[in-house]
């Protein structure tokens, strides 16, 4: 429970006033851990638990069964209970307040949350939070980038045609299959680098929430893939504001040290050149076997052209040549020497 100006902590807070920051508040804004926390009568100090769903006081209650004073929704004082991580509840995020006036206006400003402040968005998500209120986000995000990938494609293609170029089916396939491949890897990516950054976080020192705390911070904090948007740089832009982001939301949703954190946010890049790396070899297998095979065969015809041709075998009628005699004493006609006469 925290001022949603300041992220001062509102427990035992007297009245509906930030002591930080002045700003008033209301248990509307909040929602609460039925188990963990109690709503406290500010005559007698009786404790009162919350209903479902918001896990706020019962409406119908006006006054205190105890000292039977007057009281109502502002007047609770809240508390929770001895061991509860008081960081873990809060005001819920604009994207998944029940009360947000508009959806797109909710959305945005949680993108621009997360960007700013991606410890502070880690503290109000709970980890009994459905995972599905993050895909969502990431889902929304994500497809409104590809999207805009797709429309300033068609423009690119809308010029061509005007400049006299031919754009068939096959260019427009092309597109969208990139858009659709992009999509199928970029899942794929989002569960390995949840799986590394789990074993590095495991491996280093433990913690005690699930994987599912992870895959909360990796999928809120991929909103940075807004920045796809710019152009030329806007993917760098992206995947580096999508580590940082991630390894301070590590920090705070594990209870881990800084170092520890930026281990486990690094592991995207793991994740991001495992893939390509095994990708690359499937395709580069094949060429370096043909490329070997290739190099012995040449090598042994060059070990076979640097042997001497080996005599013709002979049989038993032929008789091998023998070089002519001759006599002793004989002159060499073919000699161009003049004899001197005697």
């Amino acid at each position: 429970m925290r001022c949603p100006h300041c992220d001062y902590e509102l427990w035992h807070c007297v009245g509906r006033t930030c002591p930080e920051c002045g700003e008033g508040f209301s248990l509307f804004d909040f929602t609460f851990e039925q188990e963990y926390v109690r709503f406290h009568c500010p005559t007698c100090d009786e404790a009162f638990e919350g209903v479902p769903p918001r896990g706020r006081p019962d409406h119908n209650r006006q006054a205190c069964e105890k000292c039977n004073s007057p009281i109502h929704m502002e007047s609770y004082i809240v508390k929770p209970l001895p061991g509860y991580d008081t960081e873990l509840d809060g005001r819920p995020l604009p994207f998944n307040a029940e009360d947000k006036s508009f959806f797109l206006a909710g959305m945005m400003s949680t993108i621009g949350f997360i960007l700013t402040k991606p410890n502070k968005v880690m503290g109000r998500v709970s980890p009994k939070e459905s995972i599905w209120r993050a895909w969502k986000l990431f889902l929304l995000v994500y497809g409104f980038t590809l999207l805009l990938y797709v429309l300033s494609s068609m423009f690119l293609f809308n010029f061509a045609i005007l400049a006299g170029e031919s754009v068939g089916v096959t260019d427009m396939l092309i597109i969208g299959g990139q858009a659709l491949g992009s999509g199928v890897a970029t899942l794929l990516f989002v569960f390995l680098w949840t799986a590394v950054a789990t074993a590095v976080i495991h491996c280093s020192g433990g913690s005690s929430y699930p994987m599912k705390r992870t895959l909360q911070a990796i999928l809120y904090s991929g909103c940075t893939m807004v920045f796809t948007i710019v152009p030329c740089a806007g993917s760098l832009i992206a995947f580096i504001w999508w580590i940082i982001a991630a390894s301070i939301m590590f920090q705070r949703a594990h209870r881990i040290t800084t170092g520890r954190a930026i281990c486990a946010g690094l592991s995207g890049l793991v994740a991001l050149l495992l893939p390509c790396c095994l990708i690359w070899g499937a395709f580069m297998y094949p060429a370096l076997q043909q490329a070997r095979t290739a190099a012995m065969n040449a090598q042994q015809n060059v070990q076979l052209q640097m042997q001497p041709p080996e005599p013709p075998e002979l049989t038993e009628s032929q008789t091998p040549l023998e070089p002519p005699l001759t006599e002793r004493g004989a002159i060499d006609q073919s000699s161009t020497q003049q004899i001197p006469a005697e």
